[in-house]
C-alpha cells in the first residue's frame, strides 16, 4: 500500500471517527449537566424550609394551605389511630411524641427535582397536630430510609 493509498484511506475514516467523537461529547456533556443540576442537598433543604415556614405552633390550616403553595402531592390527613407505622412501629413514636398530645397528623410527601432523581428521591413529611389543631412536632421518612427499615426487617424475618 503506497503513501497515497493510506492517506485516501484515512480520509475516508475520518467523517466516521468525527460521528463517533461527537456522540461521545454529546453524552458526556449530558452527564455532566446533570451531574451540575443535582440537588444533592435536597433533604436537609426541606426539614429546615419545614422548620421555618411551617414551625412549632403553626395552625393546621396554615399548614394546609402552605403545603398546597409548595408540595406537588396532595396531603393525607387523619386523626387517631394512626394509620401509618414503619416495621410496625407508629410514626408518632418514631417522631419521639406522645401520643396522647395529638389530635391528627397530616402527612405529605416531597421529591427531588432533578435529572437523576429516581424512585428513591422521594421523602414524607409528617406534621402532628393537638387539640387546638396547631404543630407540635415534624417527622421525615425519606424513602431510601424506608428502604433500609424494610430491609431490616426482612432480615429480622427471615432468621
Amino acid at each position: 500500500m503506497t503513501h497515497c493509498d493510506q492517506t485516501a484511506s484515512t480520509r475516508r475514516r475520518l467523517p466516521g471517527i468525527a460521528a463517533v467523537a461527537s456522540f461521545v461529547l454529546v453524552v458526556c456533556s449530558v452527564l455532566v449537566a446533570s451531574w451540575a443540576t443535582a440537588d444533592r442537598n435536597w433533604e436537609p433543604s426541606w426539614k429546615d424550609r419545614v422548620r421555618v415556614e411551617t414551625p412549632l405552633g403553626a395552625s393546621k390550616s396554615y399548614v394546609m394551605a402552605w403545603i398546597g403553595q409548595h408540595c406537588e402531592f396532595l396531603p393525607f390527613a387523619n386523626s387517631k389511630p394512626f394509620v401509618d407505622d414503619v416495621s410496625d412501629i407508629p410514626i408518632v413514636t418514631l417522631a419521639g411524641i406522645d401520643e396522647t398530645a395529638v389530635s391528627s397528623y397530616v402527612m405529605t410527601t416531597v421529591r427531588r427535582k432533578d435529572v437523576a432523581a429516581g424512585e428513591t428521591d422521594h421523602m414524607r413529611i409528617y406534621y402532628f397536630f393537638d387539640d387546638e389543631d396547631r404543630v407540635i412536632g415534624h417527622y421525615y421518612l425519606p424513602f431510601h430510609e424506608l428502604a433500609q427499615f424494610e430491609r431490616a426487617r426482612q432480615l429480622l424475618a427471615s432468621r
